[in-house]
């Protein structure tokens, strides 16, 4: 696992906000999602009453040259599992990828960022009760030398 796909995990856990998945038509989370590193693919609902993050894999991207310094680009895939209890819809699944773009924006554009991350693409199953969103995020570590 790569320093980007650690931070990206920690700062996922520690920005993710769930009580801001609220609402009349979305099931209240409880707690955070599950976020985990799993490098297989396949669903567990399990334990999924929160729902779950999974990173599944990371790839590298063709850097950015700015002269001495270099801005190192990773895709990562993932996928966003929610097992819809009640409401069977899916506003919870929408509200919980919404809830992790909104870390990532304020992350964006605060002064000290290391990275940026923007979801490249975003994929629903169309399945109200198991829910899947497969994602891929396009993380950009800053200011990386291009000297050492």
């Amino acid at each position: 696992m790569t320093r980007a796909m650690f931070d990206l995990m920690t700062d996922t856990s520690s920005d993710f906000v769930h009580t801001n998945v609220a609402g009349a038509t979305i099931e209240n989370l409880t707690a955070d999602p599950s976020i985990e590193v799993e490098l297989r693919e396949g669903s567990d609902y399990t334990n999924n009453t929160n729902g779950r993050i999974l990173f599944t894999n990371e790839d590298r991207g063709t850097s950015l040259e700015r002269g001495e310094v270099r801005h190192k680009v990773y895709l990562i895939t993932g996928r966003i599992e929610y097992q819809s209890i009640t409401k069977k819809d899916d506003a919870t699944i929408w509200s919980i990828q919404a809830e992790m773009e909104r870390g990532y924006n304020v992350n964006n554009l605060s002064a000290s960022r290391t990275y940026r991350r923007t979801f490249e693409s975003a994929e629903y199953n169309n399945d109200a009760i198991y829910g899947v969103i497969d994602f891929i995020l396009k993380v950009i570590e800053f200011d990386v030398s291009a000297i050492s």
